[in-house]
């Protein structure tokens, strides 16, 4: 009769831990959610000082310059009802965002899907990455 109470108490044990860690994952989400939703702005001096020396060699002044004054005007916002805001491309855009599997940002403009990495989030800095951070974009709050 013990053993079945051990086994009964095990398998209690178990599921609290399998609820607990649910739990846990899921407001480490939300949090995560919570501090992407709000309008950032690209921070450009970031960008340029965190760019490798092989990366700033591939381009010219001027195309650096160019660079500069394209990110200068960049902005995303996250919206709590999963809709993404931006003007990366020029234009302002209107898509869907969804976080997946912790620091994976999913993103769809039109049916166009993209993931990026959030390299590192607080209440103050976004940075977002595709593979490498040779390339990655630190974006702040615009307010």
């Amino acid at each position: 009769m013990k053993f079945i109470q051990n086994d009964t108490l095990l398998s209690k044990l178990r599921y609290t831990y399998v609820l607990l860690f649910f739990f846990v994952f899921c407001s480490c989400q939300d949090k995560q959610g919570r501090l992407l939703e709000k309008k950032w702005k690209a921070d450009v001096d970031s960008f340029l000082q965190n760019l490798s020396k092989e990366v700033k060699n591939q381009y010219s002044e001027d195309e650096l310059k160019l660079m500069k004054e394209m990110l200068e005007n960049i902005y995303i916002e996250f919206r709590a009802d999963g809709k993404i805001l931006t003007n990366i491309d020029g234009e302002e855009k209107i898509g869907d965002w969804d976080l997946k599997e912790g620091n994976l940002l999913e993103i769809d403009f039109e049916g166009v899907a993209d993931q990026l990495t959030i390299m590192e989030l607080t209440e103050s800095k976004l940075l977002l990455g595709r593979g490498s951070q040779a390339m990655a974009i630190t974006f702040v709050p615009t307010e």
